[in-house]
């Protein structure tokens, strides 16, 4: 398994997961056509959530990557080399 990272790759999962999340959010959000304030206060909320969300995760795995050093690992799964 050279070249792996396990909690590099959890992380990276998490991270691309809240990222997704939060664009569909703002879509949401900035998509929708008019509508009550109350359901407008709770897509802005969850974007809001959904942003705070995506910063953690970018964090957590910037953090990891820093201290484990495990930047330069291959992005695709499955493909091991010779």
């Amino acid at each position: 398994m050279d070249g792996y990272c396990a909690v590099r790759m959890k992380l990276a999962d998490e991270f691309a997961t809240a990222a997704r999340l939060y664009a569909d959010a703002v879509v949401r959000l900035t998509t929708a056509n008019i509508m009550p304030q109350a359901q407008y206060e709770r897509c802005r909320e969850a974007a809001e959530v959904a942003g705070i969300r995506v910063a953690q995760a970018s964090t957590a795995f910037g953090e990891h990557v820093s201290l484990h050093h495990c930047a330069a690992i291959p992005a695709a799964r499955g493909s091991q080399a010779g």
